[in-house]
């Protein structure tokens, strides 16, 4: 390269070009790598990322793209760069040299890495700040930075978010007049006004943490589920995607795709047997709950036969009559909020916010919670532990912990003690929906175990029990006791007493290929087989090798303790010894 040449800019340019030659006009562009068979930069006229195929690197689509001013002065540039014209290869023009040094440039880089990418959003700066970026890039503290890369990602201009570094804070009125809107509702559960303030934060920096937290609301026809979401809708403005029922994984997909972390508002989120639009939710759901930066996100196949993915964290709230049960593992990511009938206002005075109240006050409140940034962070582990310190595990501390740190950032400036965790945390009531979500995947394949009915041949004539209702007519060693021994082992169940406690334990084989016993499990997620490694995690759970019936081979089985209400002491009345042990 040329001894006279400085670096500007990520250009180099001629130490003796007149002054006016080296101001640079608007425009050039950042390469960011290549991607299949097209080179990816980012163009400083567009501000955006721009893929490029071979056919696109020609003149006018180079002009178009990275300004026509600046491909001028970009080919003087190369010019000065290689003097001799003669040096050059035959016929090659300066609009190639220019696509040549793009290509030359991305290739360097080596692999466009998609993620790099940040879109619509609130983003972690990488030293425990934000930035935020919308069609202006600013930190919290109102500082305007200019869009392209800083540090190791690319930050486009895109549609503004609803609010920017010059949108005054939310003053303690705004914040008063939302709670109080909120809090308004006949909530059958303490704390829900506040929850939903604190969904409402997550909503805000979702893309900057690690967890997202959902909000299911549900109660009767009349009681302002619809209203509360209007509200939830008016208060984010762009950063929410109102939607009424449930949509698919595709109409997800186009909701988030240019702000992978707006919020999903579902109205009328009714169970519906019939359909999958419900499952695709709460799938969604559970990816979007933990998804990170580096993660592949939701994957889907295509008719090509190549993998699509698309990232989404978004937190989701929905509300519904019947919204239908919940899989153990969403329990934990969703809270429950429940409403009754609306109560009538005491007076005039109690009127709530309009529609386009919402909507004034949702960017100043929005331009306040990114200003408190600090204050959730550091406050956030507080609340995580004061819910563990409730009986609640890693997860239900997340969930809980991100909604109440978020509360708190809204109505202090300063982080939360440990006595201030306390407090809200029994103001919340966490420790009583604690107990109330404990719902455990080895609860409901044990309930879908027992609860089956099948036919046994006794001696009074054929007759249906449940498996609980089995074990039981053996534990109580009634009449026939040995016909449904007989019957259970066809099923690959058997019961035994342990020698050391005198508690009963039930036996399972293990194998998924036993039909009769995928029979049981039919209309379960067991009924594929699995169900060994979850029934293990019951107490007295572990794994053995027996014979589950006479004359049957020993095989691979689970034992684990019978609950309690099927259990039978050993002193009561029609009790009989025990003929096999644990």
């Amino acid at each position: 390269m040329n001894a006279n040449l400085q670096l500007v800019d990520d250009h180099y340019f001629e130490d003796d070009l007149e002054d006016s030659q080296r101001d640079e006009p608007v425009g050039g562009f950042l390469p960011l790598g290549i991607e299949k068979n097209q080179v990816v930069v980012f163009s400083r006229l567009q501000k955006s990322v721009v893929k490029l195929k071979p056919n696109d690197l020609k003149e006018v689509n180079l002009r178009m793209h990275l300004g026509s001013d600046w491909y001028d002065y970009f080919q003087l540039v190369l010019e000065q760069e290689q003097p001799n014209a003669g040096q050059r290869r035959k016929g090659e023009s300066g609009g190639a040299r220019v696509a040549k040094k793009v290509i030359g440039e991305c290739q360097e880089i080596g692999q466009y890495l998609p993620a790099a990418e940040r879109r619509s959003g609130v983003w972690p700066d990488g030293g425990g700040g934000l930035l935020v970026n919308s069609d202006v890039l600013w930190r919290p503290d109102g500082t305007v930075l200019e869009h392209g890369i800083h540090g190791d990602h690319v930050y486009p201009i895109v549609r503004t978010i609803g609010y920017g570094p010059d949108t005054p804070e939310a003053t303690p009125k705004d914040l008063e007049r939302v709670l109080q809107s909120f809090r308004s509702y006949n909530w059958q559960v303490p704390f829900a006004g506040e929850l939903v303030l604190g969904w409402v934060g997550v909503c805000l920096v979702a893309s900057a943490i690690r967890r997202r937290p959902h909000l299911l609301v549900t109660g009767p026809a009349g009681c302002g589920k619809s209203t509360l979401l209007e509200q939830v809708a008016a208060l984010l403005g762009r950063n929410a995607a109102p939607v009424t029922g449930s949509p698919t994984l595709m109409g997800l997909q186009q909701l988030v795709q240019d702000h992978p972390s707006r919020g999903i508002v579902i109205d009328e989120f009714e169970h519906d047997g019939r359909s999958q639009r419900r499952k695709d939710v709460f799938e969604a759901a559970r990816a979007s709950y933990s998804l990170q930066e580096g993660d592949s996100g939701i994957v889907r196949g295509s008719p090509s036969g190549e993998a699509k993915s698309y990232k989404m964290s978004s937190p989701f709230i929905g509300c519904g009559i019947s919204p239908g049960p919940m899989e153990p593992a969403d329990v934990t990511r969703w809270v429950v909020l429940e409403m009754a009938k609306l109560l009538p206002l005491k007076d005039a005075g109690d009127m709530l916010p309009s529609r386009e109240e919402f909507e004034e006050i949702g960017p100043r409140l929005a331009r306040l919670f990114v200003s408190r940034w600090s204050v959730l962070r550091e406050s956030l582990e507080v609340f995580r532990s004061a819910v563990q310190s409730c009986g609640g595990d890693a997860r239900m501390g997340e969930t809980y912990g991100y909604l109440l740190a978020s509360y708190w950032a809204f109505v202090s400036s300063r982080q939360a003690t440990s006595s201030d965790a306390s407090q809200v945390v029994e103001l919340a009531g966490i420790a009583a929906r604690i107990s109330a979500q404990a719902v455990f995947d080895e609860q409901e394949c044990l309930a879908a175990l027992l609860t089956r009915v099948v036919s046994f041949d006794l001696s009074g004539g054929g007759r249906k029990l449940s498996v609980a209702e089995a074990c039981q007519w053996i534990v109580e060693g009634r009449q026939g006791k040995l016909a449904v021994e007989d019957r259970l082992a066809q099923f690959g169940l058997r019961l035994r007493v342990s020698r050391a406690n005198g508690r009963w334990f039930l036996l399972v084989a293990n194998s998924p290929n036993h039909a009769e016993l995928r029979r049981l499990f039919a209309g379960s997620k067991w009924s594929k087989g699995g169900w060994g490694l979850v029934l293990r995690r019951l107490p007295g759970g572990h794994e053995s090798t027996q014979r589950l019936g006479r004359g049957l081979p020993p095989c691979k089985a689970t034992a684990f303790e019978l609950p309690g209400d099927l259990q039978k002491s050993s002193d009561s009345p029609g009790s009989q010894p025990a003929s096999a042990h644990c």
